[in-house]
């Protein structure tokens, strides 16, 4: 009877030891101690951005404006709003707030007058509210340190659908606020973009398929938000780097 006893602890400490190997191995630890808000979360630089701002060097290209952001911003066809500006966009799909901070070393490489950076809605769609402002804190404090721009603007997060499953919009309200206030004490122009799409507190199911991403044509709303400062010509730097 010890003898199977034994045996069966054996096993279980076996497979208990083995659980923890995997999940370690597999990075479930750091993510969790994130999640319980013990650890600063951390993002690695990899190859596809190194790749990216290597061929945006060797372009050689001088961009009026640049976008910075996530899928939304990437869907953006941008350059048919502005079509005597020269437009880089620099949206990514599923970025992260840190994802984005990563990738603030590519904007130099295209040397733009105007930076135009809308971040949020990945982030705030998984982790805290006050995580996801401390994040926003890091990426505007690598845009005052990296870059050269001119002119910088900051854009709030859009509404979502009202029943959308991926945020709600009451998070993000308070993120607005939270990032309005950090782009104010650096000096940033801040956009107000979510009550311009907001109808009723939320996005309208006539401006979007899926209850988060912006219809091909919604997009209008957004470049008429920020046409003035596209358009203008920017002589003093807003911030000191």
């Amino acid at each position: 009877m010890n003898s199977v006893l034994l045996i069966f602890a054996l096993i279980t400490f076996a497979s208990f030891a083995g659980f923890c190997f995997t999940f370690w191995r597999a990075g479930y630890w750091s993510k969790l101690l994130v999640k319980l808000n013990i650890m600063e979360e951390h993002t690695e630089i990899n190859d596809a951005i190194n790749s990216w701002r290597t061929c945006l060097e060797q372009l050689d290209i001088q961009a009026d404006v640049v976008f910075l952001g996530d899928s939304i911003t990437r869907n953006g066809d941008f350059h048919a709003f502005f079509p005597d500006k020269r437009i880089c966009n620099l949206g990514c799909a599923g970025d992260s707030i840190l994802n984005i901070a990563d990738r603030v070393s590519m904007i130099p490489t295209v040397r733009p007058r105007t930076l135009i950076v809308m971040a949020g809605i990945n982030t705030l769609a998984s982790r805290t509210l006050k995580q996801s402002l401390a994040h926003y804190e890091r990426l505007l404090d690598d845009l005052s340190k990296k870059q050269p721009c001119k002119q910088i603007i900051i854009l709030s997060v859009l509404p979502v659908s009202a029943n959308s499953k991926f945020c709600n919009n009451k998070k993000i309200i308070a993120f607005n606020e939270g990032i309005k206030k950090m782009a104010e004490a650096r000096k940033y122009t801040y956009v107000d973009l979510f009550s311009q799409y907001a109808q009723d507190g939320s996005l309208p199911t006539t401006y979007t398929e899926d209850g988060l991403h912006l219809k091909s044509d919604c997009y209008e709303i957004w470049a008429k938000a920020v046409a003035e400062y596209v358009n203008c010509d920017i002589t003093q730097s807003q911030a000191s780097f």
